[in-house]
């Protein structure tokens, strides 16, 4: 049908100019395919990234609710709930939600990835490393990962693997 190949493009079209990093486009993009299925998984998500991207975390953390709300254990948009909410001070409630997800999810490379960010951010970098580590583990081709990896090393003054992760984010 039609209205699936619209759906489809627009989803795809969305994609490449968020990788692109023209987030205007991928906003259109998304929101046209919002249009056409106001539930679509991977629009509802690309739209919440873009508003991420933007500065709109309201908008974002919206995208994420209406997953949410058809999806309840969807790793990803709890993932991102939890990264908006995760801007700040350290929170337990937020602490144990994460974990609760890597027990549910122990192969979900994006969880490690934001536990090592929330380390980081609070600048604990042995358990950042330790979380970026698994996190690389399930996806050593990510350059956000790998970049990470390398500041983390870097401040537990461990240049050579500094060097080697940084090589790695290119």
């Amino acid at each position: 049908p039609a209205a699936v190949d619209d759906l489809a493009t627009a989803v795809e079209a969305g994609f490449t100019a968020y990788e692109a990093g023209d987030m205007a486009a991928a906003a259109e993009a998304y929101q046209s395919a919002l249009k056409i299925d106001p539930y679509q998984r991977d629009a509802l998500l690309g739209a919440a990234s873009v508003a991420v991207q933007q500065g709109r975390p309201n908008d974002a953390l919206t995208y994420y609710q209406q997953r949410l709300a058809r999806a309840p254990k969807d790793d990803f948009a709890l993932a991102g709930v939890l990264a908006l909410g995760s801007q700040g001070e350290t929170n337990p409630q937020l602490d144990a939600q994460l974990s609760r997800l890597l027990i549910a999810y122990p192969q979900a490379a994006h969880l490690h990835y934001l536990q090592g960010t929330l380390y980081a951010q609070r600048q604990q970098w042995g358990a950042a490393q330790l979380a970026l580590l698994a996190a690389w583990q399930l996806d050593n081709h990510n350059p956000d990962i790998a970049c990470n990896l390398a500041i983390a090393f870097d401040h537990l003054q461990q240049p050579e693997e500094a060097a080697r992760f940084y090589r790695q984010a290119l």
